[in-house]
């Protein structure tokens, strides 16, 4: 998957509080979101720091709700 160009919403890191942050903002209306994990989805493993951030990228797309 490629980066997108434009995002109302960037979110880095597919833990526990960057999903949970996704689903809120979708749950809110926002639908242009990008998540960027630095591993392989949905196990990305490692340390922070320990690989190149975005080999893995998730969209929702969509109207934001402004």
């Amino acid at each position: 998957m490629t980066m997108p160009q434009r995002a109302d919403v960037v979110v880095i890191g597919a833990g526990i509080v960057g999903n949970s942050v996704c689903h809120h903002l979708a749950e809110a209306g926002w639908r242009n979101i990008v998540l960027v994990e630095k591993g392989p989805l949905p196990d990305p493993g490692g340390r922070p720091g320990t690989r190149p951030i975005s080999s893995s990228l998730s969209t929702t797309r969509g109207r934001s709700p402004r």
